[in-house]
């Protein structure tokens, strides 16, 4: 019977554990002031993104926000990059799970997608936010002019 007992609590235990890093479920909304590493469009599961909500958000007003994207689907990574600055000038940040470099019309889903269910599900303001798009350069990366010979800096993602 102890067995039994040190058994199921070492599975409570368990599952409290892994419940809070499986992501948001249906019906749950992210918490302010946390990233939500793997949120799921509400009308398409298979668009999943992370988001982050200010401390201060309520949906007593309405937020800008900044849509990002990475060239490998990793969502998680912009909305960390802007996390802070989210949090110092009030912004909503998300980021795609599913729009990655290749094919148009994978990037037009996972903006399509992510649009609606954040203007269905956060008070998002539609005349203040932004896209973000980070390519597979390198931070200070040297980049050749071309025909001049010289180097040329380029910014992180925008080439």
């Amino acid at each position: 019977m102890r067995r039994l007992v040190v058994l199921t609590g070492s599975c409570l235990v368990f599952v409290a554990i892994l419940s809070p890093l499986q992501g948001i479920g249906r019906g749950q909304e992210p918490a302010p002031g946390r990233i939500a590493e793997n949120v799921p469009c509400r009308e398409d599961a298979s668009q999943r993104y992370a988001v982050y909500l200010p401390s201060g958000y309520s949906r007593d007003r309405t937020w800008p926000i900044i849509y990002a994207f990475d060239a490998g689907a990793r969502g998680v990574l912009p909305v960390q990059r802007f996390q802070d600055a989210a949090e110092r000038y009030g912004y909503i940040v998300v980021g795609s799970h599913t729009s990655r470099n290749g094919p148009v019309a994978l990037a037009n889903a996972a903006l399509r997608g992510m649009l609606d269910d954040t203007t269905s599900r956060f008070a998002v303001n539609p005349r203040r936010g932004g896209l973000h798009a980070r390519a597979c350069a390198r931070p200070g990366r040297r980049h050749e002019r071309r025909g001049s010979g010289a180097p040329e800096r380029r910014h992180e993602g925008f080439q």
